[in-house]
């Protein structure tokens, strides 16, 4: 059995992975939201504010980094989606004989 690609399949992937991209703005949303109290709310506990602090920056960092790559990975997977589409079927066989 040699591989086959469904570029319909493939495309809802890349849709998928593109709906992504929403959740993870929403999770900075919430981050830079909810973990967030400055010094005036915790002058006792400047440790807790700056761990507070550290952990709402990092978690806004990987998560704008989660939704660029799922923007990028999207966009290459719908490339690919793409590619099939065009492809004639003489191409694809070719080309689908070459993972075998």
């Amino acid at each position: 059995m040699g591989f086959t690609a469904d570029p319909k399949s493939i495309g809802d992937f890349a849709s998928s992975l593109g709906e992504r991209v929403s959740d993870a703005n929403k999770a900075v949303d919430y981050v830079e939201e909810w973990i967030s109290f400055g010094y005036s709310e915790g002058r006792m506990f400047v440790t807790a504010v700056e761990a507070a602090e550290d952990a709402k920056a990092a978690l806004t960092a990987n998560y704008r980094k989660l939704a660029e790559l799922q923007r990028t990975a999207s966009s290459e997977v719908d490339k690919a989606a793409q590619f099939y589409r065009d492809t004639d079927s003489d191409q694809a066989e070719r080309l689908d004989r070459s993972y075998e």
